[in-house]
């Protein structure tokens, strides 16, 4: 009997189970399916059915399949909202849908992850979210962290890693951008140093990927001004020195300068009542607003980068906003969900996490509390439009 071959019969009956009155039923599911299933799931479930078997494990680690659950998670993007506790150098992010469960359209539940930093990179400085080191936007499902010394790059499904230190004057920025045609994220890592942009020193590009490594930029860029950009539509946009606004196409790697909308009267970034959420995506689009204390807020759009257009909007602003909220701290804009909706966010919380939805158009506002918070968490930071990644960052 050759025991090293199995006939398409047996094989067929293998995968068939008796019914109590004896029929045969059949478990087999169509490989297809069994892949639409898969990435319909949360990514944390997709990494732990990797272990199933080396057919689920190598079906689900494929481009094509990292690519189509990166497609159905932008279908369901969230909020992430990070925090910390200095007495542990912990990064501590809770993520949470943008649309609310039709069952209970005012209670949702979060997700969370904790992320521990290498203690080897930790340096002491003082940030937004207290010390060791700042964190930027989500791009595409993947986080970036800098200090004076390290990059970071972290998926929180999967991991981290940290990259080779780039050839860039100290004190630098670092720019996480994605390139939605070849299906890349790059890093701009550009000098924040007077010394350097008198000399124009020009910046580094690093490509995430295996083997790669630091490269000179093609174009030398207006130097920014502080830490501060937005990647939207698989470009990046950062404050000028001049108080302009700069944009760096992620696939061709070329610089282009923004000048500022006409009506905006605050000569120097600084001015800004929030400068570091002061650039918003708001329907795809670059949005430069000023979001003051006042009862009215004006949003700039950018109409036409090439042709230097802007269009302008007043709104009054939700909620009677006032420092003085002890319940929820002064509520920030953080963004948009890409549905007319701006997302305002406590920046402290003394009870109930909550985040507000205004709906320009309507001019209606929503609010939506969120379990899952047991603790009293301090120092928020709202990144919208976040979605789960399965790319691995080697």
């Amino acid at each position: 009997m050759n025991r090293g071959r199995v006939g398409k019969g047996t094989k067929r009956r293998a995968m068939e189970t008796q019914k109590e009155d004896g029929t045969k039923l059949s478990s087999w599911i169509p490989l297809d399916v069994t892949i639409e299933i898969l990435l319909r799931l949360p990514a944390k479930s997709v990494v732990r059915f990797r272990c199933v078997s080396k057919l689920w494990s190598s079906m689900t680690s494929t481009p094509n399949f990292i690519k189509s659950f990166a497609i159905h998670s932008s279908a369901r993007p969230s909020i992430l909202s990070c925090s910390v506790k200095k007495e542990e150098g912990k990064r501590v992010f809770f993520s949470f849908p943008h649309q609310q469960d039709p069952k209970n359209p005012y209670t949702s539940i979060l997700d969370k992850f904790d992320m521990m930093l290498p203690k080897k990179d930790a340096c002491p400085i003082f940030s937004d979210l207290g010390y060791v080191f700042d964190v930027h936007d989500s791009i595409r499902g993947l986080i970036s962290f800098e200090n004076s010394k390290s990059i970071i790059i972290w998926n929180p499904t999967l991991r981290h890693v940290t990259l080779p230190k780039p050839r860039v004057s100290k004190p630098w920025t670092s720019l996480l951008g994605y390139d939605p045609i070849a299906d890349e994220h790059k890093v701009l890592c550009i000098s924040l140093c007077e010394d350097a942009r008198k000399h124009g020193e020009d910046p580094m590009i690093f490509t995430l990927g295996a083997k790669e490594k630091w490269r000179i930029a093609k174009t030398s860029p207006i130097h920014p001004s502080m830490k501060t950009w937005r990647c939207i539509n698989g470009v990046l946009y950062y404050y000028g020195v001049d108080c302009s606004v700069v944009s760096f196409d992620v696939k061709s790697e070329k610089f282009l300068t923004i000048k500022k909308p006409e009506g905006c009267e605050c000569d120097m970034i600084d001015d800004l009542p929030n400068p570091k959420h002061s650039l918003i995506s708001y329907k795809g689009r670059l949005a430069w607003i000023y979001d003051g204390f006042s009862r009215f807020s004006r949003l700039w759009i950018l109409e036409d980068a090439e042709k230097q257009e802007w269009s302008t909007s007043e709104f009054e602003v939700p909620l009677g906003r006032s420092p003085k909220n002890v319940n929820y701290g002064y509520l920030l804009l953080c963004g948009d969900t890409g549905d007319d909706e701006l997302i305002y966010a406590p920046t402290s919380t003394e009870g109930e996490f909550c985040a507000f939805f205004y709906d320009l158009k309507r001019n209606i506002t929503r609010k939506v509390t969120y379990e899952g918070i047991k603790d009293r968490w301090y120092k928020y930071v709202w990144f919208p439009n976040h979605i789960e990644s399965l790319k691995s960052l080697y």
